[in-house]
C-alpha cells in the first residue's frame, strides 16, 4: 500500500512523470470507453467529413489543390483540417499505416494532448494535488470519449485553441512576461481559427481580458499586449484571407460555411437530411422553421436571413422567442441525428451543476475570480455561437474542458466547509 502512495506522490510532484501518467491514461481510456458504449449509441461519421474534410484532403494528396469533390475552391470550411488530414495521413502512409487507421489514431492522440496541455494549464493555477483534477474529469467526461470514436475535427481544434490560451494565460499571469508568449498564443488562435470558424471572436475576447488583468499598467502598455497578440492571430489567417479573395472575389470570415449553418439552426426539425427523426417541438415553432425552409434557397447571406427572422419576429414572436429558447437549451444535449438525447441530457446534468457550483466559488474567492470571469465568457461566447448555429453538444462539449479548470476550486470550498464541520 505505501509503495503504491509512494508512486503516485512521485507522480504529483514531477511534472514529466506527471505529463507521461496523463497522456497514457488518456490513451488506454479510449478503448475501454468503446468496449462499454451500446452500438446504439456509438457516433456514426460526420456529415461534414463525408462530404468535405475528406475529399478536400485526398484533393490535396493527389496534388489537386484546395478544391472539393466537383473541383471548387474548398472555402466551404477553412482549410485547417483538410491540411492536418492530408499531412498526417501522408507521414502515416510512411509507416505502412492505412488512412483509416491513422484518421482514428490522429483523434486519439489529440485528445490526449488536450488532457496534457489541460494540467499544464491546470498546474499554473492550482496547487500540485488540485492540477490534476481538471485533466482527470475531461478524460473521463463521456462526450469528449465520445467524439474521439469518429473523426474529430474538434480535438484538433481544442489543441490548438487550449495551447494558445496556455500562453494567454501564462503571459497575462506574470508581469515580466515576454511578448512572445502573446504573439505565439495569438498565432496558435489562428491556427484554431482556421480549423474551426466557432473560434472567429475568441482572439477579440482573450485580447479584451487583457485590459480586465493588467488594470494599474498604462493604456499604451495595454494596446501594445493586445496589438502584439492580434498580429499573432493575423499571421496564419491573413493568407487563407488573401487565396480566398483571390479565388472567389469576395472577402469571407473564414469560410462562406456561416449562411447555411444558421440556416441549418433555424429549421433542423422540418429538414431532415435523411437522417434525423421527426423531431417533438411547440407547433409555433415548427410553422416558423417551416416558413423559413420554404424560403431556403433565398436565405443564402447573413443579411438575408436576418431580414426573414425580423419579418417572423413580427408575424409569429412566440414562435421566434421559443425557437431560440429551444436551440439554447439544445445547445448543452442535443445531436445532429437525434439520437440518445433523453440519456445525453440525463448525463449532463451533472456536469452542468458541478460547472455551475464551480463558478459560483471560484468567483466568491477573490484570487480565483479573474479565472471564473475569463471561463464564464468562454463559455457564453461558445454557448452563443452554438445557438446561432445548429445546437448540438458536439459543438458545446469542447467547452467543458475549460469549466473543468474551475472545479478545484470547489473541491478547495468543500474541503474547507468539511475542516470547519470537525472543528
Amino acid at each position: 500500500m505505501h509503495s503504491i502512495e509512494n508512486i503516485f506522490s512521485r507522480i504529483k510532484h514531477n511534472s514529466l512523470l506527471s505529463i507521461l501518467f496523463i497522456f497514457l491514461l488518456s490513451i488506454l481510456i479510449v478503448p475501454v470507453f468503446n468496449r462499454v458504449i451500446p452500438d446504439s449509441l456509438k457516433p456514426s461519421t460526420p456529415y461534414d467529413f463525408i462530404h468535405f474534410y475528406a475529399p478536400v484532403a485526398q484533393n490535396l494528396l493527389d496534388g489537386n489543390g484546395l478544391v472539393t469533390s466537383s473541383g471548387y475552391p474548398a472555402v466551404r470550411f477553412p482549410p485547417g483540417y483538410p491540411l492536418i488530414l492530408a499531412g498526417w495521413v501522408t507521414l502515416a502512409g510512411g509507416l505502412g499505416i492505412s488512412a483509416q487507421a491513422a484518421v482514428h489514431y490522429l483523434s486519439i492522440i489529440c485528445f490526449s494532448l488536450t488532457c496534457v496541455i489541460l494540467y499544464w494549464i491546470s498546474k499554473r493555477i492550482w496547487s500540485a494535488g488540485l492540477a490534476f483534477i481538471p485533466a482527470l474529469l475531461w478524460l473521463t467526461y463521456p462526450f469528449a470519449l465520445w467524439l474521439v470514436q469518429q473523426p474529430s475535427i474538434e480535438m484538433p481544434f481544442l489543441v490548438f485553441l487550449l495551447s494558445g490560451f496556455a500562453l494567454w494565460w501564462e503571459a497575462t499571469a506574470r508581469p515580466q512576461a515576454s511578448k512572445t508568449y502573446y504573439f505565439t498564443g495569438g498565432i496558435l488562435i489562428g491556427l484554431a481559427m482556421l480549423v474551426r470558424p466557432i473560434a472567429l471572436l475568441v482572439g477579440m475576447i482573450l485580447g479584451g481580458l487583457v485590459f480586465v488583468r493588467r488594470l494599474n499598467e498604462q493604456r499604451r502598455s495595454q494596446l501594445a499586449l493586445l496589438l502584439v497578440f492580434l498580429c499573432g492571430i493575423l499571421i496564419p489567417v491573413l493568407p487563407w484571407e488573401i487565396w480566398a479573395y483571390h479565388q472567389t472575389g469576395e472577402v469571407i470570415l473564414l469560410s462562406t460555411g456561416g449562411p447555411p449553418s444558421i440556416m441549418d439552426g433555424l429549421t433542423f426539425a422540418v429538414n431532415s437530411k435523411g437522417y434525423r427523426p421527426d423531431f417533438q417541438i411547440p407547433g409555433a415553432v415548427r410553422t416558423v422553421m417551416a416558413d423559413l425552409d420554404a424560403q431556403g434557397y433565398e436565405l443564402n447571406s447573413l443579411s438575408a436571413i436576418l431580414k426573414a427572422v425580423w419579418v417572423e419576429l413580427q408575424r409569429q414572436p412566440v414562435g421566434i422567442v421559443q425557437l431560440f429558447i429551444l436551440k439554447a437549451l439544445r445547445g448543452w444535449y442535443a445531436t445532429d441525428s437525434g439520437r440518445g438525447e433523453i440519456q445525453t441530457l440525463i448525463i449532463q446534468i451533472p456536469y452542468l451543476i458541478l460547472l455551475i457550483l464551480s463558478f459560483i466559488f471560484c468567483w466568491h474567492e477573490k484570487a480565483n475570480r479573474f479565472l471564473a470571469l475569463t471561463i464564464g465568457v468562454l463559455i457564453l461566447y461558445f454557448w452563443g455561437m452554438t445557438t446561432l448555429v445548429l445546437s448540438i453538444l458536439r459543438y458545446m462539449s469542447l467547452i467543458f474542458a475549460f469549466g473543468f479548470l474551475l472545479a478545484p476550486g470547489l473541491i478547495i470550498f468543500l474541503v474547507r466547509k468539511f475542516q470547519k464541520t470537525r472543528q
